[in-house]
């Protein structure tokens, strides 16, 4: 069978939380990424997050079974106009994350750890 991929765009706290859960409960999966920024990009790698990363959007969305985007409305909608361009797997599923309560005060100074270790909130961002 062959080897499934999916592709986050969006590696801030969300996109990255999302990425880790994929990779504990599915290995097998390759895990691309797309982030603006470089910082957030190499956290990702280091901490194998993701398999590889990028900052041109288009580069790895022809070679996704899934796209995940994890980035602001604005943004989405880019995103969505740029994707009807492309040159797209067939029976690709895109998706697009909606962080229900992010914005409630109790989840502000949210403490996450990954692989025992506690990471910084702008770290992951």
């Amino acid at each position: 069978m062959e080897r499934k991929t999916v592709y986050i765009a969006g590696l801030g706290l969300i996109g990255a939380s999302l990425a880790l859960g994929i990779r504990r409960a599915h290995p097998e999966i390759e895990i691309l990424g797309y982030n603006r920024s470089e910082e957030s990009r190499q956290v990702a790698l280091k901490r194998g997050m993701v398999d590889r990363v990028t900052d041109d959007f288009a580069a790895f969305a022809p070679l996704a079974d899934v796209i995940i985007l994890a980035v602001p409305i604005k943004q989405t909608i880019a995103f969505i106009k740029d994707l009807a361009e492309l040159n797209l797997k067939e029976n690709v599923i895109i998706g697009k994350l909606i962080p229900a309560g992010t914005g409630m005060s109790m989840y502000k100074d949210i403490n996450i750890t990954i692989d025992g270790e506690e990471v910084d909130n702008e770290e992951i961002e």
